[in-house]
């Protein structure tokens, strides 16, 4: 009877030593500070907090986006949430979470060469990498550009991680935004970007 058990268990563990084991390849599964898609906003923040911090950015309403810095927030400056404006349960389709690099932009680029390393770590998804240049203007300054590493699940959620570079005569400061996009809201901001 003993050898019979002993016989089992060492099957039992070769089975799990050749188990291929998955890396995450649900959106779901990613989170930032704590926050992930699919997540209730008010299971992190009262009402009055997310209707306080809502930004009116585009004609089109299927989704409402609200941002704010808060003291749970502690990698970034501060968090933004994209949902739907009727839905009661505010369910995240969207995050966003932003820091500031004033003084040194190699500060952003050490954070998202963290960023996507960890993000590797946990899921085979290949980013796609670009540089974008911005065009001279008022608020883009002179010389402007952006860096990009962007992950796309099957399903078309993604992560989108963009270090901005703004020129000196900018009006806008050096930042690293890390996104975390469901599908659904992803192909509606596609379709009121175009």
């Amino acid at each position: 009877k003993v050898f019979i058990m002993k016989r089992l268990l060492l099957i039992l563990i070769l089975m799990l030593s050749f188990q291929p084991w998955t890396k995450a390849d649900d959106i779901r599964d990613f989170e930032i500070e704590g926050f992930s898609v699919g997540d209730s906003l008010l299971n992190h923040f009262d009402i009055t907090k997310i209707k306080g911090g809502l930004k009116d950015w585009y004609p089109d309403k299927t989704f409402s986006y609200s941002e704010f810095r808060d003291k749970k927030i502690k990698q970034f400056d501060k968090l933004g949430f994209f949902f739907k404006p009727a839905d009661n349960n505010y369910k995240i389709y969207s995050i966003s979470g932003m820091k500031f690099c004033t003084k040194d932009i190699k500060i952003c680029y050490d954070f998202q060469n963290k960023i996507e390393k960890e993000f590797e770590k946990v899921s085979n998804i290949k980013p796609i990498k670009k540089t974008v240049k911005y065009p001279t203007s008022d608020n883009h300054g002179t010389g402007s550009f952006a860096k990009q590493s962007i992950y796309l699940f099957d399903n078309g959620d993604a992560v989108f991680i963009e270090t901005k570079n703004w020129a000196n005569d900018s009006k806008f400061d050096d930042n690293i935004s890390l996104n975390v996009d469901s599908k659904v809201f992803g192909d509606w901001l596609s379709s009121v970007s175009n």
